[in-house]
């Protein structure tokens, strides 16, 4: 790992937020089978069969215990609510950058502004919706 990249320094702001959010082993552990899957290009992972048997897989060879896929969408869920994760879709996931990042400082930097406009979009659009419905209901 190159220790001058954003990606170590991010990450140990990572288990800090860990710790002070309060987040539970599940959690915690998930995160580094995210890191190992997740892409170099925007930090996206998908929620699968596969992510969950790799999960255990990597706890029972460091003498860990197994956890149900319940217990794992949980610990993402638990991510998702602390703003660790970003829920894109069904099963799609994006690491914050805020929080993590895998490529150049550059890339992170658009990333987060790309972030802040679709936020930005999805909020104007659940505004719109909100007007015409509204109206609908007013007329």
């Amino acid at each position: 790992i190159d220790t001058t990249s954003s990606y170590t320094q991010m990450y140990d702001s990572l288990q800090k937020a860990f710790i002070l959010l309060g987040l539970d082993c599940s959690a915690k552990l998930l995160i580094h089978i995210v890191v190992e899957h997740m892409d170099h290009d925007n930090n996206c992972f998908s929620f699968n069969k596969y992510t969950v048997d790799k999960f255990n897989k990597t706890q029972i060879l460091h003498g860990g215990q197994e956890y149900t896929r319940k217990s794992i969408q949980l610990a993402i869920a638990k991510m998702v609510d602390c703003n660790i994760l970003i829920r894109h879709s069904k099963g799609i996931y994006q690491v914050n950058p805020e929080h993590l990042w895998r490529s150049t400082p550059a890339q992170r930097i658009n990333t987060m502004i790309e972030l802040k406009q679709e936020l930005e979009n999805k909020e104007k659009l659940k505004l719109t919706e909100k007007k015409k419905y509204n109206n609908s209901v007013c007329r």
